[in-house]
């Protein structure tokens, strides 16, 4: 090798170095930007602004000790005596439509309590996604879903003092438990039916995002126990975990809220997702 060719190459590594040493400048600059600013929405009561800053510093300082402290007394406190049917906010994720404006908080209904535990459902289908690509299995434990749900959506709709606080949970199909325990999951037909009496119980919007992103919606008539048609916004078909009648299908709800236990194939794409799990109201503590 040349000696300008080394000397090129020489040159090009030190300023390499040079350009990350100034990252790492720059990046502790805006750290300690961020976390003024958070301290200072903190002391002017803007407790979510700073939730949202001390969250984003990773652990910069004391961040996630006040981040900590802002979730128990703003989050946990407010849903400490909550009950079944009871409606929750935990997480954000996108909804209306409009990145621009940032995530929405994630209203959750209150299925079950069991002590300091709550089993939640989202109120809205919050994204569309097929349950497992074309050729795959109808098996929860193998679908796409139940992966995204675990590692991508746990990650971007929740932070650390939220992720902490959701509970590893077994699942059972028929009486009989998963392998292995999920954080996140979809109901199954039993939980559907233990929870939700009638069709009208089942159905569900869609949000904005959720429709843009293929979620199928329609105006399907939705009637009472009483045979009574009730008036409802368009509603979305969503997915449950269980496995349809036939190869390759898994169940849904329609959406006039009946189950449709033939099942939707598994790369169906207008199925909407509807989150579902144990949030432990004592963790941290």
């Amino acid at each position: 090798m040349s000696k300008p060719v080394k000397a090129a190459i020489v040159l090009a590594v030190a300023a390499a170095a040079v350009i990350a040493v100034i990252a790492v400048i720059m990046s502790g600059q805006n750290r300690d930007a961020d976390y003024k600013k958070a301290l200072d929405l903190y002391k002017e009561g803007d407790l979510d602004g700073a939730y949202v800053l001390f969250c984003g510093l990773d652990g910069y300082e004391d961040s996630a000790e006040y981040a900590e402290k802002i979730f128990t007394e703003t989050k946990i406190e407010s849903v400490r005596f909550a009950e079944e049917g009871d409606i929750i906010t935990f997480g954000r994720y996108e909804q209306d439509n409009d990145l621009s404006n940032g995530p929405e908080e994630i209203k959750w209904l209150i299925l079950e309590r069991r002590g300091e535990s709550v089993l939640v459902l989202s109120v809205y289908a919050l994204d569309s996604m097929v349950f497992d690509s074309p050729g795959g299995s109808n098996s929860w434990t193998d679908s796409s879903v139940r992966r995204w749900l675990n590692r991508s959506f746990l990650l971007f709709a929740f932070y650390g003092p939220e992720q902490k606080r959701i509970e590893e949970t077994l699942l059972y199909e028929n009486g009989t438990p998963y392998e292995e325990t999920d954080g996140i999951f979809l109901l199954s037909v039993e939980e559907v039916n233990r929870y939700f009496k009638e069709n009208a119980d089942r159905t569900c919007e869609a949000t904005d995002y959720a429709a843009a992103s293929g979620a199928h919606t329609d105006e399907s008539k939705v009637y009472d126990k009483y045979g009574h048609t009730v008036e409802a916004p368009p509603r979305c078909h969503w997915w449950l975990r269980s496995a349809g009648k036939t190869a390759g299908t898994v169940v849904s709800i329609y959406s006039n809220g009946m189950i449709n236990a033939d099942g939707n194939m598994i790369d169906d794409a207008y199925r909407a997702v509807r989150p579902a799990m144990w949030i432990d109201l004592s963790a941290g503590e």
